[in-house]
């Protein structure tokens, strides 16, 4: 066991600023599989720290599992990312697919 000397003060994030993420999404499925196609854009003057993206079904219950090709991405200011993820459609409950997108200094904002 290695003894702690000190923890990392990371209080300062408690203070950046909001960031406003556009998020777009174009689903396609085929034989049992959903693909989802997801563009992240920020037009702000922030970085967008820590995104988390989800695919929901029904009642907005995450579809498990998801694989995506990235998660927990940031975004620099003026940057835009396209993000890929596959999912059963089967774990969407019949409903229709949805992204959603939350992040540290970022509102909850939802693709369709």
């Amino acid at each position: 066991m290695t003894p702690v000397n000190h923890y990392a003060d990371y209080t300062a994030l408690r203070s950046m600023p909001q960031a406003a993420v556009n998020a777009s999404a174009r689903f396609t499925s085929s034989g049992g599989k959903g693909t989802a196609r997801v563009t992240l854009r920020n037009p702000g003057k922030s970085i967008a720290f820590l995104l988390r993206l989800q695919v929901t079904g029904r009642g907005g219950e995450e579809a498990l599992p998801v694989l995506w090709e990235d998660n927990y991405v940031s975004l620099l200011p003026g940057e835009t990312r396209v993000l890929s993820a596959t999912y059963n459609t089967r774990d969407l409950g019949g409903a229709p697919p949805r992204v959603v997108v939350t992040g540290w200094n970022v509102h909850r904002t939802t693709a369709r």
